[in-house]
């Protein structure tokens, strides 16, 4: 998930992940991308709610599609299936979201989530980029009253990452827009000091009932284990290095986590200069297949149908770092999804 357009400017991230056997699905979130059709409409995420409802849509139309993995034995005639497993990703403004969903998201969706990855999440701003309080509190309290007024915030190119191509394409899409809305601001604010702050929790099942708004149970594996990367640049001047360090360290109830400390690196984690790009997309997909189960023998009778480890990737719902792009096969509907990859390569982001 970002904030900015899904499938493109994504360079090797996507790529690398199909060649590894995981199929990868995209999209962009309301008021990002190709989602918006005029100037209105920019930035216009809508209240929390709605950015969570919207993720579930994406998730169930992907679960309707999902392949399942068939198994066959010597001993029976019968071959049970089971759902091929799922993970969510999002990045800076979608890594906030996905945490959010960890929590928040229906109990019968996350059930069937196997994994969350966060990439740069907002969960604090850089202080580079941090507002001031009492913007974000004239803000908040505007946001009730005139919740899509919209804001305009220029971010730095050079500050998203250190590779000067993707500067210059960043800086010359016309998809990025750098419009937001007092509502959408407010949301991921919110968002981000709930999860620090424990009001929204993450906990394995059966660590105890979630306080506040997030009930922190029923994600993961089956058995009620959550599933928890988050990777973050020390250098990254738009989302807070220190703040997901710490959150993860804070998640003492979850027992599957890990932080991922990528030194000296920015905002835009996959797609940082070669060989950082690829080493970024590696550690990804090591990680999620290291959750899938194991791939059958060549000599199975459904090996073919038996490869697709899927995780399911949200890109499209920042604010801070908007890009779009002229990728083929683009779909330009708010609930399309964007496919990666071919028939031999699948699996889902």
């Amino acid at each position: 998930m970002d904030e900015t357009n899904a499938a493109n400017l994504n360079y090797e991230f996507f790529p690398h992940l199909t060649s590894r056997g995981i199929k990868v699905f995209a999209f962009d979130q309301r008021g990002w991308g190709r989602s918006v059709h005029n100037a209105s409409q920019r930035g216009l995420t809508g209240p929390t709610s709605t950015v969570l409802s919207d993720l579930t849509s994406l998730i169930t139309l992907t679960l309707s599609s999902a392949p399942t993995t068939t198994t066959t034995t010597t001993t029976t005639t019968t071959t049970p299936s089971t759902p091929t497993p799922m993970f969510l990703m999002g990045h800076s403004m979608g890594g906030g979201e996905v945490l959010t969903y960890a929590s928040q998201g229906p109990a019968h969706i996350r059930r069937q989530i196997r994994g969350y990855l966060a990439e740069a999440p907002w969960l604090a701003l850089h202080p580079r980029s941090q507002p001031s309080k009492l913007v974000v509190k004239v803000g908040r309290l505007a946001s009730r009253f005139s919740p899509g007024f919209q804001l305009k915030q220029k971010l730095d190119a050079k500050a998203v990452c250190r590779d000067e191509r993707v500067q210059r394409d960043w800086a010359a899409d016309e998809l990025c827009h750098d419009l937001g809305t007092l509502e959408g601001l407010a949301g991921a604010l919110g968002r981000g000091s709930g999860l620090c702050e424990g009001r929204i929790t993450l906990k394995d099942e059966g660590q105890g009932q979630g306080q506040g708004q997030g009930q922190g149970q029923g994600q993961g594996d089956g058995e009620g284990k959550l599933s928890l990367w988050i990777g973050h640049g020390s250098a990254d001047l738009i989302t807070s290095f220190d703040a997901s360090r710490d959150f993860t360290a804070s998640l003492t109830g979850v027992e599957d986590k890990t932080f991922k400390a990528y030194e000296g690196w920015y905002h835009k984690l996959h797609a940082e200069p070669t060989p950082d790009d690829l080493t970024f997309a590696t550690d990804v997909a090591d990680w999620i297949l290291a959750r899938c189960p194991p791939r059958p023998s060549s000599s199975s009778s459904s090996r073919s149908r038996s490869r697709d480890q899927n995780a399911v990737g949200v890109e499209g719902l920042l604010q801070t770092e908007q890009t779009g792009g002229e990728d083929e096969g683009r779909d330009g509907d708010r609930d399309g999804a964007d496919e990666a990859g071919d028939e031999g390569a699948k699996a889902k982001l």
